[in-house]
């Protein structure tokens, strides 16, 4: 993942909440641009609802970015959901870009907390 000036787009769809990052990578350093989701998916066993609850923070995460779809350089999947061929074509639809799988599923909970304490500390002052 070496380069300047990438915007990644993190789609974590773990069993029972969603999460949505857009990070930009330039020169060695990372700047959460924006960050988004649903703490609480319910009890929804049809991955299919559950797809159709991650479009708006998407749509929102891009606008909080003020960036569009097409200047992601990548997206990344995290979360055990997003293992599922239907979770793979509805993030291609909605944003136009084959995911992939940048970032060791194992280590990118602890790589998104750090990055989230990050973007909480950044707003907070």
């Amino acid at each position: 993942m070496r380069g300047s000036d990438r915007k990644i787009l993190v789609f974590d769809l773990p069993a029972k909440c969603f999460d949505v990052s857009i990070i930009a990578f330039n020169e060695g350093r990372q700047e959460v641009l924006s960050c988004n989701g649903q703490s609480d998916t319910g009890d929804l066993h049809d991955l299919d609802e559950v797809l159709q609850l991650t479009r708006k923070p998407c749509l929102q995460a891009l606008r909080d970015a003020q960036i569009q779809s097409t200047q992601l350089d990548a997206i990344d999947l995290a979360g055990e959901r997003t293992q599922d061929r239907r979770t793979v074509q509805h993030v291609e639809e909605l944003f136009g870009l084959t995911p992939e799988t940048l970032f060791d599923p194992e280590e990118i909970v602890a790589v998104g907390a750090a990055i989230w304490a990050d973007f909480i500390a950044q707003q907070s002052g």
